[in-house]
């Protein structure tokens, strides 16, 4: 047999490693993002929407103050009133019904009367004396975020005058202590607030 002659073999000099990696198509995946991204943007905006609406519909109980108590020269007393409406929407005022006590310690309470039960009520160990009411049924209305000043004339019998005039003429010596007790009515076209009490409080009068 004739012997191969080994120079005629071809010899391979370089390799192809096949990879069975998936290669890339050049389609890009941009749209599916884009798409993320603009639900993200919905929900956020859905959810600032909500929290507006809820911020400024949620209702804030109105409140009523009163500022300051002055009496002229006939020994009339008036008081200034402020209703306060915190909402972002109107509120509609009626029936403001008050009474104001004269508060005095110990045994004191006869300077008025004669009885031992004309104290209305004790508060901080006070003898509570009524000594009139501050009353107005007539309607009002504060717009969104605004308050009111009302005047109101103190409403007396004649027993309440007498002891409001000694109250007056011992603010000539010193502070006398008064508290306001009462409610006021209040609503909007989307919430009934009721009777809205007057925050406890005790008053310095003084001349």
């Amino acid at each position: 047999t004739m012997a191969a002659d080994k120079s005629t073999i071809p010899v391979a000099t370089s390799y192809v490693i096949l990879d069975d990696t998936p290669q890339s198509t050049g389609v890009s995946d941009y749209p599916q993002r884009a798409g993320n991204r603009n639900r993200c943007c919905f929900g956020s905006l859905i959810a600032l929407f909500v929290f507006l609406m809820l911020f400024f519909l949620i209702p804030r109980n109105p409140a009523i103050y009163l500022k300051h108590l002055e009496a002229n020269s006939d020994d009339v007393i008036s008081g200034s009133f402020e209703f306060k409406n915190l909402n972002y929407f109107d509120v509609k005022w009626n029936d403001l019904d008050t009474n104001l006590f004269w508060l005095l310690d110990g045994g004191q309470h006869n300077i008025c009367y004669t009885s031992d039960d004309d104290c209305s009520f004790y508060y901080l160990g006070y003898c509570a004396l009524n000594i009139g009411s501050f009353n107005d049924e007539s309607k009002f209305q504060t717009s969104s975020r605004s308050n009111a000043k009302r005047s109101v004339e103190l409403y007396q019998s004649d027993q309440q005058i007498q002891c409001s005039k000694l109250m007056i003429g011992n603010s000539l010596l010193s502070y006398q202590s008064l508290l306001l007790k009462g409610s006021v009515h209040a609503k909007s076209n989307t919430r009934n607030f009721g009777k809205v009490h007057v925050k406890k409080s005790i008053y310095r009068f003084g001349l």
